[in-house]
This record gives structure tokens, C-alpha cells and sequence, in this order.
């Protein structure tokens, strides 16, 4: 496959939540994106450069009950209440011009590609058969954009630039080879998790310095 890096998700409680967090820690507060009536979420986004971004999603209070799993993890118990303490990145998303390959993965064969849209944007978007991320958010959910527009081509310029993506697992081998074979190892790194436990961190450049979530 061919893939390239699209967005970072990061899931807070609420949208408020996760604005708050995002503008104190960064010095820069992600500006309002829209809502996904059918997952029952909404969004924020910041621009990172190039066609790269950071979503910040919650669960729409208003929203009507969603007719599928939610998305990311946001229907899980363990997610939800980890999110109440504190916003977390819990995956990242990558783009293709080919999203029916992704089946061809044993990672992703049971995935279930539907069709998206919000506002002028449309996509096609490869969802896990009980909205939970891949390998616990190491792997990344796959995108394929079907409208002429990509979300970046209507945000603001931003001062915040995604510096590096790395995971940590105990079976990072496995991890680094699915992304070996999805063409993503310039943007991504599994490494050996010495305690045995399963994280995703990034480091950014932002007007308060080096962050690291």
C-alpha cells in the first residue's frame, strides 16, 4: 500500500476539554471543525504544515444516538473514563488512493470501509467492526479522501509542527512491519515497551517549546 500520514486524533471528554488542554499546553487552541452525525461525535482541528493536522474529537452531547460504534475507542468504558482525567492521543489516521487494499492486511481484514462526509468534504473511511482502534492505537485507522478538498485547505496557518510519531508495544516487531508494508515507516516507529505497556507519543514544535503527548 501506499499511505501517508493524514492526522492525529486526540480524544477528550468533552470538546470544550480538549480545546482547553490542547490551547494551555500548546499556547495554541484548535479552531472549531464540525460534527459527524452519523458517529455521534464533533471535532477541532489545528493545522500542523503540509496537509497534516491534529483532530481533537469528543462525543457530541446533542447528537442523536449513533446507528454504528463510534469511532476511536469513544464507545469503550476504559477510553471514556481515561478521558474524563485528562485529553489523550489515542491514534492517528493515514490516507490512501486506494482504501479497498487495506482489506488485503491481516490487521484489517475484518475492517468495514463506509462512506463520509461533513460539510464539502467527503471520504471513505476504513472502521474496525466495533469502532475500537487498531492495536490499541498503534496502528492507524486508513482515510481516503473522495471530494477535490482536504480539511487543511480551509485552517489557519498555525505555529505547531509535528516533529515525531513513535508507538511502544511488546510486539513492536509486528507493529513496524504492518506499517513497513503501508509505506509509513519515514513517519512512524514501534519500539520494544521496556514495562510491557502499549503507548502512542508525539512531539511537536509550539510557541511554548517542545511538547510531548
Amino acid at each position: 500500500m501506499n499511505c501517508e500520514l493524514d492526522h492525529l486524533v486526540l480524544g477528550a471528554d468533552t470538546l470544550d476539554q480538549g480545546c482547553d488542554f490542547i490551547g494551555d499546553l500548546f499556547g495554541e487552541r484548535p479552531h472549531p471543525g464540525g460534527e459527524h452525525p452519523n458517529m455521534g461525535t464533533h471535532n477541532a482541528l489545528m493545522h500542523l504544515g503540509g496537509t497534516v493536522y491534529l483532530e481533537v474529537i469528543a462525543i457530541n452531547p446533542n447528537a442523536a444516538p449513533s446507528d454504528w460504534p463510534r469511532w476511536f475507542s469513544l464507545d469503550e468504558e476504559k477510553t471514556r473514563l481515561s478521558l474524563r482525567d485528562q485529553p489523550k492521543l489515542i491514534t492517528w489516521v493515514a490516507r490512501t488512493n486506494n482504501i479497498d487494499m487495506i482489506c488485503s492486511l491481516d490487521e484489517y481484514a475484518q475492517s468495514i470501509v463506509r462512506s463520509m462526509s461533513r460539510g464539502d468534504l467527503a471520504w471513505q473511511f476504513a472502521f474496525s467492526t466495533d469502532g475500537r482502534c487498531i492495536a490499541d492505537g498503534l496502528l492507524p485507522h486508513v482515510i481516503e479522501w473522495q471530494s477535490d478538498k482536504h480539511p487543511t485547505d480551509a485552517m489557519l496557518a498555525s505555529p505547531v509542527q509535528l516533529l515525531t510519531l513513535r508507538g511502544y508495544a511488546p510486539d513492536a516487531n509486528d507493529i513496524q512491519s504492518v506499517i513497513n508494508k503501508m509505506g509509513l515507516s519515514s513517519i512512524f516507529t514501534c519500539d520494544p515497551a521496556k514495562d510491557g505497556t502499549v503507548k502512542l507519543t508525539a512531539e511537536f514544535t509550539t510557541p511554548k517549546g517542545v511538547i510531548k503527548l
